[in-house]
């Protein structure tokens, strides 16, 4: 009984890690300074279709808690804001007081990456470099809503230490969502269609079925040659059926009215 629970374990084991191998939370590897693929899917998320071209899409957001700053947001563009040493300059992200007498990088367009976990989801990460000696970021959160065709920005929260400050909010649009807006240079990438990654999925799950199935005989049952591989009798006699099955079709398909067997 002792043999058979360690067997059993085991079994339990494999399939756990095959489980974890297939559901595993996928990256999404950067395209441009607002769009990321897919690595299991391929579909991209592009922020694209947001951006107003020229100017900051959000303008003049008031920061959580401190409500005297204020975060200027272009999903895509960079943009400038201010002149000299106090300023933004290829900017995607900048803060700044009324009426602009201090401006911030928190975020540029020539330092990001994206991230993807099951615990934050699929975040923008931009480096806004160091100001007054204090490095700052921005960590923006994507929420898909393929209903929100207008998209939103929730008010920046500050979290600050003695030597580094992270800006965070979420964004919520319909651009969140993999595959339903394109990068600027999307038509020239290529991609799985829907067709081929079911066709992947099946090899997977049928390479599942004939491991996990062999575990489970050899181990557990002590089967032994032939009788080790799952449903053995099935699949020696498929290949025979298929041809049964085809060869029936054709002769019933080729035959002319009148010339079917009376009953």
């Amino acid at each position: 009984m002792k043999m058979e629970m360690n067997d059993m374990l085991l079994l339990f084991c494999f399939m756990f890690g095959c489980m974890r191998f297939c559901t595993a939370v996928a990256t999404c590897d950067p395209i441009d300074v607002c769009s990321c693929m897919m690595s299991n899917t391929k579909k991209i998320v592009s922020l694209w279709d947001i951006d107003d071209n020229t100017t900051p899409k959000f303008k003049d957001k008031a920061q959580l808690y401190k409500q005297s700053y204020f975060v200027d947001y272009s999903p895509c563009t960079p943009f400038n804001e201010g002149t000299g040493t106090d300023s933004c300059v290829d900017e995607i992200v900048c803060q700044h007081d009324q009426p602009k007498t201090t401006i911030r990088s928190l975020g540029r367009a020539n330092a990001y990456s994206m991230s993807n976990t099951a615990t934050d989801g699929l975040q923008f990460i931009y480096n806004g470099g160091s100001q007054e000696g204090l490095a700052r970021s921005t960590t923006i959160t994507l929420k898909c809503d393929e209903t929100k065709d207008v998209a939103e920005m929730t008010a920046p929260e500050e979290d600050s230490s003695a030597t580094a400050s992270t800006y965070k909010f979420t964004l919520t649009t319909k651009c969140a969502c993999p595959g339903v807006c394109q990068a600027k240079d999307a038509a020239s990438r290529g991609g799985l269609s829907t067709g081929s990654i079911i066709v992947i999925l099946f090899f997977v799950f049928v390479l599942i079925y004939f491991i996990g199935g062999f575990v489970f005989l050899k181990f557990y049952k002590k089967s032994e040659g032939s009788d080790a591989i799952p449903q053995f009798e099935f699949w020696k006699d498929f290949p025979t059926k298929v041809k049964d099955g085809v060869a029936f079709t054709i002769e019933k398909a080729t035959k002319k009215k009148g010339e079917y067997e009376q009953i």
